[in-house]
């Protein structure tokens, strides 16, 4: 049996980020469950070398679960595909500007390649990968995607990573750090991802 059927479980997330921990925990706590990042003082360590964001998500979950072995872990891997760069950044999203993590340089990096093919914007979209995987190993798989242009006018202040770029369909124009955290929520590809992950525990009486 995949889930359990206690009255409370945690999920462990192959994350020190505590704001995924708070997003994820309130969805998730009227069906039983807690959720946690990994402590900043955890020694667990990861090289995200797939070639795709469901592998880099599994990398991840498998690292925790090695140190972790009776915990449910829930690991995440995203990023953004833009079409006329075949498909890139793809699962270099956070390394693309050549430091990984430093969101200006990621940006800098796509608008530079756009610029080069004479291209002011061009269709994209973002990918969330999310893995459960069960105290068994037992894994399951959640997609979330977010379709859009990618600009190389930034704009908004809100958001992070390549959001001030991405206008995403149906926002009326604006790019996803112009929106509201609440709006933006209902767009993105990682509420998207989380969704499924929802209905699916929601199906299960723990």
């Amino acid at each position: 049996m995949l889930y359990p059927t206690s009255m409370q479980r945690k999920l462990l997330l192959a994350t020190r980020n505590p704001h995924k921990a708070a997003e994820l925990g309130a969805i998730l706590a009227p069906l039983g469950w807690t959720v946690e990042p990994l402590s900043s003082s955890s020694s667990i360590t990861w090289d995200e070398t797939g070639t795709t964001f469901e592998a880099n998500a599994r990398i991840k979950a498998q690292m925790v679960a090695q140190q972790y072995p009776s915990e449910w872990i829930l690991a995440d891997d995203s990023g953004l595909s833009v079409e006329a760069l075949g498909g890139a950044p793809g699962v270099y999203s956070s390394s693309f500007g050549g430091i990984e993590g430093d969101d200006a340089r990621n940006r800098a990096e796509l608008k530079r390649r756009l610029v080069a093919m004479g291209l002011t914007q061009s269709p994209a979209f973002f990918v969330c990968c999310l893995l459960l995987r069960s105290p068994e190993g037992v894994e399951q798989v959640f997609l979330g995607t977010c379709h859009g242009q990618v600009t190389t006018q930034e704009q908004g202040t809100q958001g992070f990573g390549y959001d001030p770029m991405f206008v995403p369909d149906h926002s009326g124009g604006n790019t996803m750090a112009e929106l509201s955290p609440e709006i933006k929520n209902q767009l993105s590809h990682r509420h998207q991802a989380v969704k499924s992950l929802v209905q699916k525990l929601s199906t299960i009486a723990i």
